[in-house]
Order: structure tokens, then C-alpha cells, then sequence
């Protein structure tokens, strides 16, 4: 499945094919260079679905 990471507002990251959603109150990192070791460490504040003409778009708000 595929969804967004939402920083204040803003697409951070986007994950594709991942086997699950990360539940509220988890910690997510992400990694501006998957070949760097720069990364920031969120927690999963809420998760919001849209549907639209049957597809839907997962959206996770995190925070730092």
C-alpha cells in the first residue's frame, strides 16, 4: 500500500508498496538520502484516508 508523510502541512515522504500503515504514537523515520545517514525522527500524530473515484490516498501527520 502507499501512502504520504505529512509535515506540518507539507509532503515529506512518500512510501510505496509498504505492508502496513504505521499506527498514532509510532515513530517514523525518514531518510532525506536512502545512501546518507540524514534522517529525522517523527511520531505519527493521525492518519487521514480520501477516497476519490474508488482510490484511496492515505495521508500520515506526523510530528516532530
Amino acid at each position: 500500500m502507499d501512502y504520504q508523510i505529512i509535515f506540518d502541512g507539507d509532503a515529506i515522504a512518500t512510501v510505496q508498496g509498504a505492508d502496513r500503515i504505521p499506527e498514532r504514537g509510532e515513530k517514523v523515520v525518514v531518510r532525506r538520502n536512502p545512501t546518507l545517514i540524514d534522517s529525522d525522527s517523527y511520531t505519527v500524530d493521525s492518519i487521514i484516508t480520501f477516497v476519490n473515484n474508488s482510490q484511496a490516498n492515505i495521508q500520515v501527520h506526523v510530528k516532530k
